[in-house]
C-alpha cells in the first residue's frame, strides 16, 4: 500500500511538472520609453497629437545577448480633415517582433483603428483596437526540426485626454490565443494596463511630465513604470524611467524638429539593469525615430 501511494505522489508530481514545463504564458516585450510610446499598448493613445504618424523603435542587447532584438512599427492616417470641433478616426498598422538568438521569433501584425470625440472644449475621449495574427517561430538546428503556429489576438483600449492630461485602460491580449509551434503550449496571456500622464508648464518654453504604467499580469508580478520627461524649448527632450525592480531608462533626444508640416522626434535611451539575474534585466538600447504630418 505505502509502495501504491508513492507511486501515486510521484505521478502526480510528474503531471504538475508537466503542467509547468509545457504551458508558458507569453507577455509583450517592455520598452524603456514609456512616455513615447504609450500608443503600443493603449490603441486609444494613437494619435492624439497629430493627424498621421509612423514610428519606429529598435531595442537591441549588448555582450552575451546581443544576437536579441525588439522593435515596433507603428503607422497611422487620418480618415478625415483635422477639424478641432469634430470627431475623427484614424486607420493605421502595428507590427512588433521579438527576435531570441537565432532560432526564436515571436512576430505580430495588427490593424489599428482609433476613433476621438471631443468632450469639452478642453477634454477629449479616445477609443481604440489593434486586430491581428500572433506567431512563434522555432527555426530548425542540426538538431531539432523547425515549428510555427499563429492565432489571432488584439488589444482594445479606451482614455481621456486633454493638452496637459492623459488617461488610458485597456485590455490586451484579450483573446487569450493559444499557439503550439512545437510541443510546447504557448499562451497570449490576457491583461490589462493603466496610463496616467500629467504635464506641467514650468515656463514658456519648458514642459514637464510625470507618467505612472501598470500592467496586471495574471500570473506574475505586475510591471509598474513611472518616468519623468523634461521638454525644452519644443525641441530637446531627456527623461528617465523607473521601472519597478527591473532597470532604469534614460533618454535624450530631438522632438518636434520642425519642416513646415512636417516633424520628426529622434530619440535614443540606454536601459540600466538593477539585476542580471535575468536576460529580461541585460543593459540594452533603444532608437525610435518618429514622422508626424498634420
Amino acid at each position: 500500500m505505502r509502495i501504491f501511494r508513492l507511486y501515486l505522489i510521484v505521478i502526480v508530481c510528474l503531471l504538475n511538472t508537466y503542467q509547468v514545463i509545457g504551458q508558458v504564458d507569453l507577455f509583450p516585450v517592455h520598452f524603456g520609453q514609456v512616455g513615447l510610446v504609450k500608443s503600443i499598448l493603449n490603441p486609444a493613445l494613437q494619435n492624439i497629437e497629430s493627424a498621421n504618424s509612423f514610428t519606429f523603435s529598435n531595442q537591441f542587447f549588448t555582450g552575451a545577448f546581443n544576437k536579441f532584438d525588439n522593435f515596433y512599427f507603428q503607422a497611422s492616417i487620418g480618415l478625415n480633415k483635422k477639424d478641432s470641433l469634430s470627431n475623427h478616426s484614424y486607420l493605421g498598422l502595428k507590427i512588433t517582433n521579438e527576435i531570441e538568438g537565432d532560432y526564436i521569433e515571436k512576430p505580430r501584425y495588427f490593424v489599428l483603428y482609433a476613433w476621438h470625440a471631443r468632450l469639452s472644449e478642453k477634454f477629449k475621449i479616445g477609443t481604440g483596437i489593434h486586430f491581428g495574427r500572433s506567431a512563434y517561430i522555432f527555426r530548425g538546428t542540426n538538431v531539432s526540426s523547425l515549428g510555427s503556429d499563429s492565432n489571432w489576438d488584439g488589444d482594445f483600449g479606451v482614455a481621456l485626454y486633454s493638452e496637459y492630461f492623459v488617461a488610458g485602460i485597456a485590455l490586451n491580449q484579450f483573446l487569450n490565443a493559444k499557439i503550439i509551434p512545437k510541443e510546447m503550449y504557448f499562451r497570449w496571456k490576457r491583461f490589462s494596463t493603466f496610463y496616467l500622464q500629467k504635464t506641467f508648464q514650468l515656463s514658456e518654453m519648458s514642459l514637464f511630465s510625470v507618467h505612472f504604467q501598470n500592467q496586471f499580469l495574471p500570473t506574475y508580478f505586475d510591471k509598474t513604470d513611472l518616468g519623468i520627461l523634461l521638454t525644452y524649448n519644443q525641441l530637446l527632450v531627456s527623461g528617465a524611467n523607473w521601472y519597478l525592480n527591473n532597470n532604469m531608462t534614460f533618454l535624450v533626444g530631438l522632438k518636434d524638429i520642425s519642416m513646415g508640416i512636417h516633424h520628426f522626434n529622434v530619440i535614443a535611451s540606454y536601459n540600466v539593469p538593477f539585476n542580471i539575474t535575468s536576460r529580461a534585466n541585460i543593459q540594452s538600447y533603444e532608437l525610435s525615430i518618429k514622422y508626424t504630418l498634420n
